[in-house]
């Protein structure tokens, strides 16, 4: 019998990692499959470590190696101590589907997969539904092979950890420790497909559905994608540097005429010109803060 480990790293959040842990128990869990729960507390004061009396069959540990790549290298470390042959990653802010296990199990082995990723789907309150397509990710059909993942809803062979090694201490502070995971697994060959139907629900208030929080994510992201893109050398610099720069060149184009249709129409046009402005300039630097780096060298 096959046995999966699901991980949790969490840092603060004891509510909803208790409302987490409540929703694994309601899961369907296959008979073929033995099924552990692994917390890593992040915060040295282990302010999680009561969710052991309210939950028995969750393994607790503390890493107090501060970020969230050492929080989840400990959680594959512990997994290898129960012997877990399947790791899975959620966040501890969110709430399985019913059949996500079930779901992402499925896909593993129907399509010979290494790695299965699945969507995260924000939730928000009705005076907020007006940024549900600003907090929306792309999903794919089932089956579908996919080059990078988050690892707020993934599943992986523990092989994976053998052949790739684990989360890089670099990304530890910063995030995208799981961006620049799965490209390296991309680029070791590693099948890699999506769940469409195994979702996983990531209930979003006001702190995060605004203009900046938005903004922000937009450039942040735009600088992890080029940074591990420059440092796994994928790709060609010159076309990465040209879609940065368009991003750049459309945002501002189309900004004045946002404006102005935000205005009639009462829309949200200029959030998005914003968003690819700032995608776009987060690229743009941390390209030619790495052509720098390399001309000096």
């Amino acid at each position: 019998m096959e046995s999966v480990a699901i991980c949790i790293c969490t840092y603060k959040r004891y509510e909803s990692l208790r409302t987490l842990l409540e929703n694994l128990t309601l899961i369907v869990k296959p008979d073929s499959y033995k099924v552990s729960i692994i917390v890593v507390d992040n915060d040295p004061s282990g302010s999680a470590s009561g969710i052991q009396a309210d939950f028995e069959e969750v393994k607790y540990f503390l890493e107090t190696n501060k970020g969230v790549s050492s929080a989840r290298n400990r959680s594959i470390e512990e997994s290898g101590k129960l012997g877990a042959d399947i790791i899975a990653f959620l966040d501890d802010d969110e709430v399985p589907s019913k059949n996500w296990l079930i779901d992402m199990l499925d896909a593993l082995n129907n399509y010979s997969a290494d790695i299965v990723a699945g969507p995260v789907i924000a939730e928000l309150p009705d005076d907020l539904k007006a940024f549900s397509p600003f907090m929306a990710r792309k999903r794919h059909p089932t089956g579908t092979p996919i080059k990078y993942w988050g690892a707020g809803n993934v599943l992986l062979r523990a092989k994976v950890f053998h052949q790739v090694g684990l989360f890089s201490q670099d990304y530890s502070e910063t995030g995208g420790e799981d961006t620049q995971f799965s490209a390296r697994c991309s680029k070791q060959g590693l099948h890699m497909v999506w769940s469409d139907t195994a979702t996983v629900v990531e209930p979003t208030d006001a702190t995060r559905a605004n203009p900046k929080w938005l903004n922000d994510r937009a450039y942040a992201n735009g600088r992890i994608i080029a940074r591990v893109e420059r440092e796994l050398n994928i790709g060609d610099v010159r076309r990465r540097a040209v879609i940065a720069l368009l991003r750049l060149l459309a945002g501002v184009l189309a900004w004045p005429i946002s404006l102005i249709v935000d205005r009639i129409f009462r829309t949200r046009f200029s959030l998005l010109c914003s968003m690819s402005m700032r995608k776009g300039l987060g690229m743009t630097e941390e390209i030619f803060k790495g052509s720098k780096r390399i001309s000096s060298a």
